[in-house]
């Protein structure tokens, strides 16, 4: 009995760790796609309204629509 609770242990650590890295592997995907977004918010606004533009409040309103 002692001898299967190990395994399931070394399991349970191997599936966290599986879990954990498909986590980072989003959030680095995520990290990346915001940045390429966010310098096109900003290049958009600025253009739109003379660098006098907060992407942030903006971003909702008009910026992607065509």
């Amino acid at each position: 009995m002692l001898s299967g609770k190990p395994a399931e242990k070394s399991e349970q650590q191997k599936k966290k760790r599986e879990k954990s890295r498909k986590i980072e592997r989003i959030r680095e995907k995520n990290r990346y796609i915001l940045k390429k977004y966010q310098k096109a918010i900003d290049n958009r606004c600025k253009s739109l309204y003379n660098n006098n533009c907060c992407a942030e409040v903006q971003f909702g309103k008009s910026i992607f629509k065509k």
